[in-house]
């Protein structure tokens, strides 16, 4: 019986396997959605309200996101201050475009809004993308640098995926080496 990587946590460079067929095909489907989100969300511009549901639900995922994003993405350890700091700047920008406007729904907020969006599903999309492509181990966010590693000849560290993206790869891996009690 093997035990199971941790679930959160940075690892040496080429130490966890990577995807199978069926992990990059779901990266690739991911992919496809975070990026269609951000065309969907900069074509249609102020039409989507900030108070579509769409917007709303995909702003509140990409607030959950925004650590994962910033933490993986950049090998850092911020914690949850990421989060925080886009939540503030949101607020702080839709304080102002009320005293600006005297509504809540401002432009301003919008902006602060897409920007968000953006950044996050973007950075998602992209990562993604490269993952399923090149089949990068580990968390996906963690593509961007493993694949600028490669090129410059440094090894760049990898991540063991926190959400069910992990277990996934762990299912997928049971399955090609015959164990299926993992």
């Amino acid at each position: 019986m093997s035990q199971s990587p941790p679930t959160f946590g940075f690892a040496e460079s080429n130490t966890i396997q990577p995807p199978g067929p069926i992990g990059r095909f779901v990266r690739a489907i991911l992919a496809f959605g975070s990026l269609y989100w951000v065309f969907e969300i900069t074509r249609q511009g102020e039409l989507w309200t900030l108070t579509h549901p769409y917007t709303l639900l995909f702003t509140l995922m990409a607030l959950y996101l925004t650590p994962y994003a910033v933490n993986i993405g950049f090998g850092v350890r911020l914690g949850f201050w990421p989060r925080i700091v886009a939540i503030a700047g949101i607020g702080l920008v839709a304080i102002w475009g009320w005293n600006q406007s005297g509504i809540w729904t401002s432009q301003p907020l919008w902006w602060a809004v897409l920007a968000l969006n953006i950044y996050v599903f973007s950075h998602l999309g992209i990562s993604f993308a490269l993952s399923a492509l090149f089949g990068t181990q580990g968390c996906e966010m963690r593509s961007i640098p493993i694949l600028l590693g490669r090129l410059s000849g440094r090894p760049a560290r990898d991540h063991h995926c926190p959400g069910p993206i992990g277990q996934l790869d762990r299912w997928e891996a049971s399955i090609w080496s015959g164990n299926r009690n993992e």
